[in-house]
């Protein structure tokens, strides 16, 4: 019991000090709102973290399945107020997007290839920087979310 203890109140104190030194370590975002998700539907197919300079951008190409719906969320630290996704399909055309604090989307594939997804820090309070951010792309059952 006491070996335990040691190892939890170890953890907490490594926690404690990691989160300290930096900024804020945000979530991927929104929660996908699909029903219930089978098991290992929630896992990040991809993701774009870090820290990122306001008007900076980044991209995670993917190769994905057709016919299957998808998930991408981000979100960044308390001070960051505007976040870009997007999503570019196989023959480079935008085919969804969505700007806030904490955006998120669901989108459905109509074919099989690379699909290229892309983060941009757009806007913060006015002496940051630059901020973390964190997103995740996961397949979904949120079919029913991504009629138009």
């Amino acid at each position: 019991m006491k070996k335990l203890i040691g190892v939890v109140f170890t953890v907490v104190v490594l926690s404690l000090s990691v989160n300290s030194f930096s900024e804020c370590l945000p979530r991927a975002g929104k929660a996908d709102p699909a029903p219930v998700l089978k098991w290992g539907m929630s896992k990040c197919l991809g993701k774009i973290t870090g820290e990122m300079k306001v008007g900076e951008d980044r991209t995670v190409t993917l190769k994905l399945v057709a016919n299957q719906a998808y998930w991408f969320s981000a979100s960044g630290c308390a001070r960051v107020e505007l976040i870009f996704i997007g999503v570019f399909g196989p023959e480079g055309v935008m085919l969804k997007t969505n700007t806030s604090s904490r955006p998120a989307f669901c989108f459905k594939t109509e074919e099989a290839g690379n699909y290229t997804f892309l983060l941009m820090l757009q806007k913060a309070e006015p002496k940051v920087k630059k901020s973390n951010v964190n997103s995740c792309i996961t397949m979904s059952e949120c079919k029913a979310e991504c009629e138009d």
